[in-house]
């Protein structure tokens, strides 16, 4: 299919605007993961139809915000009323970035994607612009149009110097706790690690539930175990790199980090398994 006449512009503010503010809430541990990105126009050609002479329909890939709180749909309805000759479908995809993964590469494979936009992880940035199967957005910026950004968040969609992502959301590491279990327990909330586990405990051995469970995290082995076990080397201290290039400058740092995460589950601590998480 020929790809219709498009508003560069048109695309580049729905990519650019679609991020609005951020979602972030920076705690108090550092946090330098910055989770997805906005892909414009796979290669391929247009998969929507135009369902009038002068529009064009796209179907944008995208993994769905879990829960109520999803802003995609009220963002793109937006969109379609500031651009009229521009009508966005909105298709979800599995939340695991692995399934994503998966998703994308063998239909863009096949070069029979069936979509226009979709959203990535930033690790595939190098691997999807060096297919071919990216939009090189480089021509389409204007000077100083992505300095808004955070700048990490901009380096990562850069490959050979061309730009071919938009930073559109960034994750965080969050700490979800009972406010009425450690008002009970005349608890403050933990400030690192080791206080979490000893609120754990605490609050367990009061409760006497066992169905009461006490921290809950990605332990599963995928990509969100990578985020959890990042997070206790950076709580502890860890570098992953020196300024020479040496992996784990701090091997029994490192090591000591992992064995926390993994005394979690025999000690009571974390579930081995949890329909919760």
């Amino acid at each position: 299919m020929t790809r219709p006449t498009l508003d560069e512009g048109a695309i580049r503010r729905l990519l650019a605007g679609a991020h609005g503010d951020p979602f972030a809430m920076l705690g108090p541990h550092r946090v330098d993961a910055i989770a997805l990105f906005l892909l414009a126009l796979v290669l391929g050609g247009c998969a929507g139809d135009a369902p009038e002479r002068g529009a064009v329909t796209l179907v944008f890939k995208y993994a769905r915000i879990l829960g109520s709180a999803d802003p995609l749909p009220g963002l793109l309805r937006e969109f379609e009323t500031a651009h009229p000759g521009v009508r966005i479908k909105g298709e979800s995809l599995p939340w695991t970035s692995d399934e994503q993964h998966q998703f994308y590469v063998i239909n863009l494979e096949g070069r029979s994607p069936g979509f226009d936009l979709m959203m990535l992880d930033v690790i595939w940035v190098p691997e999807f612009a060096r297919a071919g199967w990216l939009l090189d957005l480089t021509p389409h910026l204007a000077p100083g149009e992505l300095a808004p950004h955070f700048a990490s968040t901009v380096e990562v969609a850069i490959h050979d110097g061309r730009v071919w992502a938009l930073p559109w959301t960034m994750n965080v590491g969050l700490l979800y706790y009972r406010t009425d279990l450690l008002a009970r327990y005349g608890l403050a909330p933990p400030a690192s690690f080791e206080e979490l586990v000893n609120q754990v405990r605490r609050i367990r051995a009061g409760e006497r539930d066992r169905a009461l469970e006490g921290y809950l995290w990605q332990g599963k082995q995928y990509e969100g175990l990578v985020v959890n076990v990042l997070e206790a080397f950076w709580a502890s201290g860890t570098r992953l790199l020196a300024g020479d290039g040496t992996v784990f400058p701090e091997p029994a740092r490192a090591a000591e980090a992992l064995g926390f995460l993994r005394a979690l589950m025999p000690s009571g601590s974390s579930a081995r398994s949890s329909k919760r998480a």
